[in-house]
């Protein structure tokens, strides 16, 4: 055989080769291998997700500054409903009810009078209203459960809920669609948007 043909059948010979060797070598490989099971659907991300949810009903049993009148420890409508829903629900688990602590008094000799101090007193008033309040909707051991603290998730800073505002009273995506503005509201932005 000339050179020049031995030449171009190297490669080819040599793929052929290399392909006899997989299929035997594999042979041998998958003998000492067990069968396997496909892992379910969600096995890894359940976790995340369950996390996820526990978290947010445990942020479901924190009164939030903004649900009392100022700075009493007097609920408005908004805390009365929550603190309702809280008592119907605090006997189905273990969450704690925090009361997010005050930081909208003003402090005695402070030379501007600027409301951003908290107000122990004032937050003991207010654990001492929610449970009165939650021992006569019913719930129990409610002395231990009730604790001041901070909110489980943080609000707005002033920068961010002044842009919210205003891209509230523009509307998201310049027309009817978004979350406010001339749409009403967080649900009817959505279904203002979708065309509902």
């Amino acid at each position: 055989m000339p050179i020049l043909k031995r030449a171009r059948l190297m490669p080819t010979a040599t793929c052929g080769l290399l392909a006899l060797l997989t299929v035997g070598c594999c042979k041998d490989k998958c003998a000492y291998m067990q069968p396997t099971d496909p892992i379910p659907l969600g096995a890894y991300s359940d976790q995340a997700w369950k996390l996820q949810e526990a978290n947010a009903e445990a942020s479901d049993f924190v009164v939030h500054e903004h649900e009392f009148r100022g700075n009493t420890s007097v609920l408005n409508a908004k805390g009365e409903s929550h603190v309702r829903q809280i008592a119907a629900r605090m006997d189905e688990n273990g969450y704690p009810v925090i009361i997010q602590s005050s930081s909208m008094s003003t402090r005695e000799g402070d030379v501007h009078s600027f409301a951003v101090h908290n107000d122990p007193a004032l937050d003991q008033r207010r654990r001492e209203v929610l449970v009165h309040t939650l021992i006569e909707l019913g719930a129990k051991d409610v002395e231990n459960k009730v604790v001041i603290g901070p909110a489980l998730t943080p609000g707005y800073e002033q920068v961010e809920g002044e842009a919210v505002y205003y891209q509230s009273l523009r509307g998201f995506g310049g027309g009817n669609s978004g979350l406010g503005g001339r749409s009403g509201g967080v649900g009817g932005g959505l279904g203002g948007g979708l065309g509902r």
